[in-house]
């Protein structure tokens, strides 16, 4: 099963607006898929969103209200060809004093691959490669 996802022109370049990922309340990420990989964004995604059915209208205000990826967020390509969002969680500021409480979670963007968790694992440590072969589930 694929994401949602809608193509849309952004100031004369196609985006791909992917509905990423939902809380258990409903609200969800919204991810931009950027042309060129340094420009993705981010944005919440109402309960009620459907990204395939958004207005025009719609999507850019989302994309005006969408933010960079911080720091501590990274898309890679993994080794089948997909898209994921690795993104770190927990208190990514306690540098070894919060152990057990961080981490990272892979959300693959362009497939319906379950999220996966990673406990205790830094994005600073790790490099695309050893992204894509932890969301395949190695290591």
């Amino acid at each position: 099963m694929n994401r949602p996802v809608r193509r849309c022109q952004i100031d004369d370049e196609t985006w791909t607006l992917v509905d990423a990922w939902r809380s258990g309340s409903g609200l969800g990420l919204g991810y931009f898929v950027a042309p060129d990989r340094g420009n993705d964004r981010r944005t919440a995604l109402e309960a009620d969103a459907d990204v395939t059915s958004l207005s025009e209208e719609e999507v850019r205000d989302l994309w005006e209200s969408a933010a960079s990826l911080t720091p501590t967020e990274r898309r890679f390509r993994a080794d089948d060809g997909e898209l994921w969002l690795a993104q770190s969680v927990g208190p990514v500021w306690g540098e070894g004093a919060a152990a057990g409480t961080t981490g990272l979670r892979l959300t693959c963007l362009t497939a319906g691959w379950p999220v996966r968790e990673l406990p205790d694992v830094r994005l600073d440590d790790m490099d695309d490669a050893s992204l894509a072969a932890r969301a395949a589930g190695e290591g």
